[in-house]
């Protein structure tokens, strides 16, 4: 049997010690709808379970209640920073013209820019 959404998600919470205003402030999800997602009363659409999931470092299949591995994968975990970098080549227009200047380089301009930025902690 499945387990229950809002069961994980109080399990993920508590395992992250995160009260529902900590997860709404790092979501963007209001307050209340959390509150009604860890009820039951309300089960969170797609983009919400992706919010929440990536917030606790968890697997959303996991969050769903199906029977795989709590921890949020490697893959996935790189699939969010490539969202979030997309998201911020469309809002930050510094930020794009760095990203357009990177694309641009040949092969040992880019090793020569990787090997400045290793340089960096």
């Amino acid at each position: 049997m499945k387990a229950q959404l809002n069961e994980r998600l109080k399990h993920a919470m508590r395992s992250k010690n995160m009260k529902p205003v900590d997860l709404a402030i790092i979501t963007g999800i209001p307050k209340s709808s959390i509150s009604y997602y860890m009820s039951g009363k309300s089960v969170p659409k797609t983009d919400r379970i992706y919010l929440m999931a990536k917030a606790l470092d968890v697997s959303e299949a996991w969050l769903l209640g199906y029977d795989v591995d709590v921890q949020r994968e490697a893959k996935q975990k790189e699939m969010d920073e490539l969202v979030e970098m997309i998201s911020r080549i469309k809002k930050d227009p510094d930020f794009r013209t760095i990203a357009l200047s990177l694309h641009r380089l040949d092969p040992d301009q880019l090793t020569a820019v990787k090997n400045l930025l290793l340089a960096f902690p």
